[in-house]
């Protein structure tokens, strides 16, 4: 009886398993399948964010377009803004009839000097169709007048057929002056550009340009 009760507990010891083997055999294999998940995660997480293209915000229109760059203002005049109809201040009389011809009409007026009032002032002013040229030449009082013109006062435009260095004609709007030129303040209905003793005139009617003149003032 002894011998059947020691049989059967030695079949009971081998059928109880070893729970501790049984719990760090599953530690192990949990431990190593979370180390393979996140790396699996990783490697997924990766190829997507390579597949879908970065979203990043576009710029603002300020920073992708370069402003349009101002033209010329006022204060760029150059001498080349003092020459007009193949023109310039310095031209003299000779050229002015080789590319014109004798003028449709001339006419002459005579002042007193405001410098010296022993000299008299002598204007000679040649017109064509297009343009007006006025001439300037000086004298003393007791001296004959002189028979040709000294050199250019203004010149000019009447109409649009000439233009300006910068393309502004008769009858352009003002908007477009102030595009080629910058604005200035209006006065007896002109436009006044400078450059030291040299001006540029724009006199206007109803907004449009009426005359263009270049010229230069003597002391």
């Amino acid at each position: 009886m002894k011998k059947q009760t020691k049989k059967r507990a030695k079949k009971n010891n081998k059928k109880k398993p070893d729970w501790i083997v049984i719990l760090f055999i599953l530690f192990v294999v949990t431990t190593i399948s979370c180390a393979l998940f996140d790396n699996l995660f990783d490697s997924l997480n990766q190829k997507i964010q390579q597949a879908i293209p970065s979203a990043k915000p576009k710029p603002h229109r300020s920073e992708t377009t370069t402003p349009e760059q101002p033209s010329e203002k006022a204060g760029d005049l150059t001498e080349a803004d003092f020459t007009i109809a193949g023109l310039s201040l310095v031209t003299s009389p000779a050229t002015v009839l080789n590319l014109f011809g004798d003028p449709l009409e001339e006419k002459r007026t005579t002042t007193t000097s405001f410098h010296n009032s022993d000299y008299n002032l002598y204007y000679y002013n040649w017109i064509y169709p297009e343009l007006e040229i006025e001439f300037y030449n000086h004298a003393p009082k007791d001296q004959p007048v002189p028979i040709t013109p000294g050199a250019i006062l203004s010149i000019k435009l009447t109409n649009s057929f000439y233009q300006t260095k910068r393309g502004i004609r008769v009858d352009d709007p003002v908007t477009k002056l102030f595009e080629k030129y910058g604005q200035t303040k209006l006065e007896d209905n002109s436009y006044i550009y400078h450059l030291e003793s040299k001006y540029l005139e724009f006199t206007v009617k109803d907004n449009k340009i009426s005359t263009i003149t270049i010229g230069q003032w003597f002391d």
